[in-house]
């Protein structure tokens, strides 16, 4: 019982460390994704751009019935959540995952009224 303890916490480390190889490898969100695919088709706004700031920062262009509209403020991402908070105080979170070796970066919005997925890539 004691070596399947052992093998079990050994599990345990390995994949606690690879969750953080994007992070220790150069990996980063910081820089500027265009919007691939946006599903469903969208009808009002989906994001076209985002730029992310080393410093926390992020500028969004965001397309709405024919015209763009830019979005700044802060954010922050754990690595599984990304968190927007705009310049007038709004907040958002969405779900996010990042396909390093593609250099894609996939965001959902779960809520019910406007469901969608965007897909991402980095462009620098």
């Amino acid at each position: 019982m004691i070596g399947y303890r052992r093998i079990t916490a050994g599990c345990v480390w390995i994949v606690l460390i690879l969750l953080t190889l994007p992070s220790s490898t150069g990996c980063r969100l910081s820089g500027t994704w265009h919007t691939s695919d946006f599903s469903p088709q969208p009808q009002r706004m989906h994001l076209d751009a985002i730029t992310f700031s080393v410093d926390g920062r992020y500028t969004a262009t965001d397309a709405a019935d024919g015209r763009m509209a830019t979005s700044t403020g802060g954010y922050s991402w754990n690595g599984l959540r990304l968190k927007l908070i705009d310049d007038g105080g709004g907040e958002r979170a969405y779900p996010c995952s990042a396909q390093w070796g593609m250099r894609c970066l996939r965001i959902r919005n779960h809520t019910a009224d406007d469901p969608w997925t965007a897909l991402l890539r980095r462009s620098d």
